[in-house]
């Protein structure tokens, strides 16, 4: 079986995937980010070369000034209510297992 991987992904792709997807959440439509004040980026669930999930993830400074040891330069990363996958292709263990890093 194809290695699954998460990589950066084209909003358009992934908006593509989302509206073939009755169970999808309007927050994870690629679009979503433009009406908050987070920072977004797509991102592809693939099998090889097939996408079988994506996933928007938001991202925002923590609010604290940069001159705060360790947290001022931080970030947040939100995945609302996702990602999308198509279980029949890939599972939720396989796409995101627990030492998955982005």
């Amino acid at each position: 079986m194809t290695a699954v991987t998460v990589r950066p992904s084209l909003p358009r792709s992934t908006l593509t995937f989302w509206l073939n997807r009755p169970e999808a959440s309007f927050l994870q439509n690629p679009h979503w980010s433009q009406v908050s004040s987070w920072r977004s980026q797509a991102l592809g669930i693939r099998r090889g070369e097939e996408l079988v999930g994506a996933v928007l993830v938001l991202g925002k400074r923590v609010p604290l000034p940069e001159r705060v040891p360790v947290l001022g330069r931080k970030h947040f990363a939100y995945i609302p209510e996702g990602p999308v996958l198509d279980t029949s292709r890939c599972s939720y263990a396989e796409a995101l297992p627990p030492s998955c890093s982005i």
